[in-house]
């Protein structure tokens, strides 16, 4: 694992400058730790192959706006919310996949952690794509994002309750 992750930082140092050096290797360590993952059933690879892919959807979206604050009219926080809420929901409904089963619980935890995560910092900075623009906006126009970060928490917290899931539950809390 270790060995995947400093080739990857090497071939894309020694490859050039620029977004699309940093771009395949993020990819290809996440598809080596998946594979790896699969063959020898190992739970820190798989944690692996997340963060990979992870940092794989983070630089693919920021070099698509050439580094720009906005992308589909979202800041990064925003993506990463979107990004995080689609992975877990489809991990969800890939629970009942033999093959998946043994790497379910740590990615749903993983998911669910980068999902309250970046809607926590959501509800901090809104969708403002620099520092300056989010110094200039006044802090009642974030409220909408500090109602959806409620909301969301308590949607998690009553399911959880409801369903006897004590890891939703406590998120939610």
């Amino acid at each position: 694992a270790a060995f995947t992750a400093f080739t990857a930082a090497n071939f894309a140092t020694l490859s050039g400058k620029g977004d699309a050096y940093y771009i395949p290797p993020f990819l290809f360590a996440a598809i080596f730790y998946i594979l790896i993952s699969f063959l020898i059933k190992s739970q820190i690879t798989w944690l692996m192959a997340l963060v990979a892919f992870t940092c794989w959807i983070c630089v693919q979206s920021a070099s698509l706006t050439e580094w720009e604050p906005y992308f589909l009219g979202m800041n990064f926080v925003l993506r990463f919310f979107l990004y995080s809420l689609i992975l877990t929901v489809c991990v969800y409904q890939a629970r009942n996949i033999k093959v998946f089963q043994p790497f379910y619980p740590l990615t749903f935890y993983y998911g669910l952690c980068l999902s309250f995560v970046s809607l926590w910092a959501v509800s901090i900075c809104g969708n403002s794509g620099t520092w300056e623009e989010w110094n200039k906006i006044s802090q009642i126009h974030f409220w909408p994002w500090a109602l959806l970060s409620t909301g969301v928490s308590a949607l998690a917290a009553y399911m959880g309750w409801k369903k006897n899931w004590l890891l939703l539950q406590n998120f939610g809390i």
